[in-house]
Parts: structure tokens; sequence; C-alpha cells
């Protein structure tokens, strides 16, 4: 199911998405230090 997502990498990169899992974000390279939904207000 694709939902809003989010991650940050170790270069400290923010990634905002609409994915069906976390690691849809990353790019070649990349590693996840932290992830998950965006808080609904």
């Amino acid at each position: 199911m694709t939902l809003p997502k989010f991650i940050i990498t170790a270069d400290g990169y923010f990634r905002l998405g609409m994915v069906n899992q976390h690691k849809d974000l990353l790019k070649p390279g990349d590693q996840c230090i932290g992830g998950d939904y965006p808080l609904s207000l």
C-alpha cells in the first residue's frame, strides 16, 4: 500500500515520498539511519 513515508540518510538527507516501503526512498549507496510515517495534523 502506498503511504507517505520519510527517511533520513547517514549523509543527512531527508527524503519524503509516497512509497510502498521505506527502502523505496533509498538511492544507490545510501544508508538509512531512521524513518517513520509523517505525523498527521
